[in-house]
């Protein structure tokens, strides 16, 4: 229910962006947007990134809702404009932090619990995957920081997708082979 959103959303505002897509929930029932993409209600230089703190701290509830709800939040125009201020946000969020330790990617620490994404160059093309699925205990939550935007046409982007949504279109045309799957298990 959009009403119900929208009181969750207190000071924040939904924006739609040309990325955007909608996608159905698992029982097909409702449609969701994703990425849910949330901005302040007014854009004002310098307090923007207080409204975010202060809405975090107060509403970890809805943030869950809205996250179980689209499966990924793109937050704009906030003013996080360095790791430090990123850092700041991702303490607010609650979520529990975690040590990077046996990831594939060579990362460099920038803040408490912010790490670069990866080191390689912009042309080095990264497939879709689950984030250190090869630990013992991948995290329950990424979130991303883009201090400067890849230029136009040169690569760098980081693509998200719902794994639902992959779930569900391998079950559609290799059924056969999901069901081993969740029969026999996969190793890394």
């Amino acid at each position: 229910d959009d009403r119900i959103e929208q009181t969750m959303l207190e000071g924040l505002q939904e924006v739609h962006i040309p990325q955007e897509k909608y996608f159905r929930n698992h029982d097909g029932s409702t449609q969701y947007v994703f990425p849910l993409t949330l901005q302040p209600n007014e854009i004002e230089n310098g307090s923007n990134s207080k409204i975010l703190l202060d809405w975090l701290t107060k509403n970890k509830e809805q943030l869950d809702t809205l996250l179980r709800r689209h499966q990924a939040i793109l937050l704009r125009g906030f003013g996080a404009v360095s790791p430090l201020d990123f850092n700041d946000i991702v303490i607010a969020s609650g979520y529990r932090g975690m040590e990077y330790i046996g990831g594939a990617a060579v990362r460099t620490q920038l803040a408490e619990r912010v790490f670069t994404a990866n080191e390689s160059p912009p042309s080095e093309l990264i497939p879709f995957h689950h984030e250190m699925a090869q630990t013992p205990h991948p995290p329950t939550h990424v979130l991303f920081f883009c201090e400067v935007a890849p230029s136009e046409g040169c690569g760098g982007e980081t693509p998200i997708l719902p794994s639902s949504e992959i779930c569900r279109i391998m079950f559609e045309k290799h059924e056969g082979f999901m069901h081993k799957i969740e029969s026999t298990g996969v190793r890394y």
